[in-house]
């Protein structure tokens, strides 16, 4: 029986590196900084294209498939799928709310589940409080850090905007 070059890990390699290539393009029609020694803000993009390519690459390098096809269980379904719906509430709550709303949600929602899996022992009532502690300090960390120290203005939402009008 003959192996498929291209299995699941080799076609997702091979997408990486596409969409790696999509977002340099993108990121060098960015115009440059005005600053003198600044990078510019086309850095932390190609920085990222370029871990992204190498993982690519990785992928499209590696052993090929032994034969056996690998399958999610019913748990790890549902894990994907959760944590895809709090990427996406990330990307709508950020426009529909702000950052500063969205993040302390999203960062509990993800601290619980993997809470749950770290820790399975702990009871329901312990990890909740637990997680919203941590969110609480992480929440007023990024607060601080980016408001107050670094002076970032974090503009608010569309529906914020529309409700404190």
């Amino acid at each position: 029986m003959e192996k498929k070059f291209f299995c699941k890990d080799r076609w997702l390699g091979l997408g990486m590196i596409l969409v790696a290539g999509f977002f340099i393009w993108r990121s060098l029609i960015l115009r440059p900084s005005n600053l003198n020694r600044d990078p510019g803000p086309a850095v932390y993009p190609l920085l990222g294209c370029g871990i992204l390519i190498l993982c690519g690459i990785i992928l499209l390098i590696k052993p090929g498939p032994d034969g056996k096809r690998m399958k999610m269980n019913a748990d790890e379904k549902k894990r994907f799928w959760s944590i895809l719906a709090v990427y996406l509430f990330a990307i709508l709550g950020s426009w529909a709310l702000g950052v500063m709303y969205t993040i302390p949600i999203c960062l509990f929602i993800i601290s619980y589940m993997f809470s749950k899996s770290s820790k399975p022992e702990m009871s329901t009532k312990k990890r909740l409080l637990t997680t919203l502690i941590y969110t609480v300090i992480v929440s007023a960390a990024i607060y601080v850090i980016y408001v107050k120290i670094l002076d970032v203005t974090i503009k608010n939402g569309v529906l914020i905007k529309m409700l404190f009008r």
